[in-house]
């Protein structure tokens, strides 16, 4: 961005997630499924430094600052690091705000653009709130709902027709031979890669992904520690393969839990937190958590 970061005219932003929506069709990484169309399975192989991102809930600092640290944006300039976003990109999540959506159009916008510049370096996995799901509310507020009317108002039905197939078209599940990752948990249902590849015939399977959360007093159908080990031996993994969920903060005031649940190699990682924000990557060969401080990087560039 030459200047200040805005919000897409309606014309540039079609434009752009009809572009997206096409480079998906042949995503890297990703087999097809038996229809022809991209599998819920992205293998991301080991050469690549991932950057994986939990929920950031439309905070657009988070999403600049975690890109501006660490030489990050250098390395997908190279090649040589692939940027994952474990979903639910939209949607605030502080009470005044759960009915706010313009914050929710830019970070789409920011997201989409860098998915157009580098096709085979950033992914967007998806979360529960990535659709117009009348499920999805916070607060009584019925998030997707407002985010559909909010496209088809800003953006017209064109476009919230090609967001909803942008989700469609988006992976469920990473898979790397040094950890592995989705949105929300395991599925309770024994997969294969194979399954996962077709995993949007079995919408019980894109439920959990997606929506499913780990076990506690107060959610007592969450998946466990015998969930978490089946996930990784049905896809031939070690027990210390880390796996990386994010969805389900723990507290309201962190971004990383280790082990959570006492499940070994089982990490959440939450990045919408005001103050901070963390993320896991690759450091000499070991896959570890990073927190950095989030700094107000939209309010600067409206500056310039």
């Amino acid at each position: 961005f030459p200047g200040a970061i805005e919000p897409l005219e309606a014309g540039a932003a079609l434009d752009l997630i009809r572009e997206v929506n096409q480079s998906l069709r042949s995503d890297a990484f990703r087999k097809t499924d038996s229809e022809g169309n991209p599998g819920g399975l992205l293998e991301l192989p080991p050469h690549i430094t991932p950057v994986i991102i939990g929920d950031l809930h439309a905070q657009v600092d988070n999403l600049l600052t975690l890109l501006c640290e660490n030489s990050f944006l250098d390395a997908l300039e190279k090649g040589d690091a692939a940027v994952v976003l474990l979903g639910d990109a939209v949607h605030r999540e502080e009470k005044e705000f759960l009915s706010e959506m313009d914050s929710s159009l830019l970070i789409m916008d920011l997201i989409l653009l860098l998915k157009q510049r580098y096709p085979d370096r950033v992914f967007f996995v998806v979360g529960n709130h990535d659709s117009f799901s009348t499920d999805v509310m916070k607060g009584g507020i019925p998030q997707s709902v407002l985010w559909e009317k909010k496209l088809r108002e800003c953006r017209g039905p064109e476009y919230a027709q090609e967001m909803s197939v942008f989700y469609q078209l988006s992976p469920l599940v990473v898979l790397s031979p040094d950890f592995l990752a989705c949105h929300a948990g395991p599925p309770r249902l024994a997969v294969t890669t194979e399954t996962l590849v077709e995993a949007r015939q079995f919408p019980e399977i894109v439920h959990d992904l997606t929506w499913n959360r780990l076990k506690t007093p107060v959610w007592p159908a969450g998946y466990g520690k015998g969930q978490v080990k089946r996930f990784r031996r049905s896809l031939e993994l070690s027990e210390a393969t880390p796996f990386i969920v994010a969805h389900f903060p723990q507290d309201r005031t962190e971004t990383l839990w280790l082990n959570a649940g006492e499940i070994p190699n089982h990490h959440i990682v939450f990045s919408a937190r005001a103050n901070q924000a963390g993320l896991f990557t690759r450091v000499n060969g070991t896959l570890l958590p990073q927190i950095w401080p989030v700094r107000k990087l939209l309010a600067e560039s409206q500056r310039i």
